[in-house]
């Protein structure tokens, strides 16, 4: 009777609130509205809660651990099947080592004063005495993530369900997630089930090789990041000398086109019609034209291609997109930069100016860029017009991962800016002016003659 008393008061007054909230927890720190799912969420939390604490007084602590966790992985695919195996595997891991740090911080603050036993042994007000406060501070993440609509994880949760099957992400996560299930087993035995030594020497072994483990998967992980980074913007930098050519292409391909149509005009005496028609099909010649007459300094170096392709895309999106170039050298390397990283950068700083001003109207879009390279300083000079930069934004600008902007955006392209700038001893630095931002960027390289 004592036994059953015991499950009912632990399943109603621990298992039940703590499982709603650690759930409702693991949704919205990966940017899953648990709103959308409440009747599933209360239904799986209900069984799954019951199921455990049917076992939770008879099985040793290390059975326990080891059923808690097959059954709420098996429930959750039964209750969310709707959802990827990725995605439940991050919610379940999520949910699981926030009720483990919850749990151990807990338990260590309350060993000063009550044992472990009494609290499973005590009243249901013992039991709320003790891990009600912890569950009032889950609650208050909660509301503060819900009210500000800040999610954590969101990113991550992206980037594991884009991971290819070569990626070490999945492996990173699943050995953290690994190792503090060992050290909730090691906590367990040491001050729960005091005494055993043996199983305490083999959950200690298990760590040693889940750190070991997860050092090399990290490295593995990075190493493979600056290699897609670098395949990122080699991509992009073909893309746009493709979108470059192929407007040439297109402009040569109608040429006998708009010679017919004016000559027919000239013959019918349409002047004016011909006036207009000339008109327009001037302007569409020099919007092509200008970017090659404004970067003869740079002459074939690739970010003349660059930026002339970025010119092309600010046209067909509307973009007053003004750029200058003051090199003392007609013709010249930067070198140690190499020309894939000074794509690299310009090319971020262009794609994000361009991103922000998309989300303004037409007439507040502006985005100015000076290159300058004089006595071994190469400055590139990028101010846009934006909504707005708190102190606090401008100083997680250049964090991997985070991004002002709406839609699918990784979050990476400054973090790679700020890297390369430091790779090559530069500086970086980020100021506002009114409605702009400006990102000035300054490297230095030794001046070397081309030919």
């Amino acid at each position: 009777m004592n036994l059953l008393w015991n499950s009912l008061t632990v399943f109603v007054f621990l298992s039940i609130p703590q499982s709603l909230l650690n759930v409702t927890f693991g949704f919205l720190f990966l940017g899953i509205k648990p709103q959308l799912y409440w009747r599933r969420i209360a239904a799986f939390c209900f069984v799954s809660s019951l199921y455990v604490d049917l076992f939770f007084l008879t099985l040793p602590k290390w059975a326990h651990l080891i059923n808690s966790l097959l059954s709420f992985y098996i429930l959750f695919r039964l209750f969310f099947r709707s959802f990827s195996k990725k995605t439940a595997l991050l919610i379940f891991a999520v949910t699981f080592i926030y009720t483990i740090i919850t749990d151990l911080a807990v338990t260590t603050a309350a060993s000063g004063f009550i044992s472990y036993q009494a609290v499973i042994d005590g009243s249901p007000a013992v039991k709320m005495m003790v891990f009600w406060p912890g569950f009032a501070v889950t609650a208050i993440l909660i509301l503060l993530m819900s009210k500000y609509k800040y999610y954590p994880a969101k990113r991550i949760r992206f980037m594991f369900q884009n991971s290819s099957g070569s990626s070490s992400l999945p492996y990173v996560l699943l050995l953290v997630f690994i190792q503090l299930i060992v050290l909730s087993g090691m906590y367990m035995i040491r001050f729960v089930n005091a005494g055993n030594e043996d199983e305490l020497q083999i959950f200690l072994g298990a760590g040693m090789i889940s750190i070991v483990l997860v050092t090399y998967f990290m490295l593995r992980l990075l190493s493979r990041t600056s290699e897609e980074a670098v395949k990122k913007t080699e991509d992009v930098y073909v893309g746009d000398l493709v979108k470059m050519l192929t407007t040439v292409r297109g402009q040569r391909h109608d040429f006998l086109n708009h010679v017919q149509v004016m000559y027919s005009m000239l013959q019918l005496k349409k002047y004016n019609a011909l006036r207009e028609y000339m008109d327009e099909l001037v302007d569409e010649v020099l919007s092509v034209s200008k970017a090659s007459l404004d970067l003869e300094q740079l002459q074939t170096h690739p970010l003349a291609a660059l930026i002339e392709s970025k010119y092309e895309t600010s046209v067909l999106r509307r973009i007053a997109f003004l750029f200058q170039v003051d090199i003392t050298a007609g013709s010249c390397t930067f070198h140690p930069i190499r020309n894939i990283d000074l794509v690299r950068i310009a090319g971020n700083l262009i794609d994000n100016a361009f991103d922000e001003v998309l989300q303004l109207p037409e007439c507040d879009r502006q985005v100015n860029l000076l290159i300058t390279a004089k006595k071994g300083n190469l400055t590139l000079r990028m101010s846009n017009s934006c909504r707005f930069m708190t102190e606090e934004m401008k100083n997680r600008l250049f964090t991997p991962g985070y991004t002002t902007k709406q839609g699918n955006h990784s979050g990476l392209g400054l973090s790679i800016v700020a890297e390369r700038v430091r790779f090559y001893n530069g500086s970086l630095t980020v100021d506002t002016e009114g409605d702009s931002i400006i990102f000035t960027i300054q490297l230095p390289y030794q001046h070397e003659q081309a030919g």
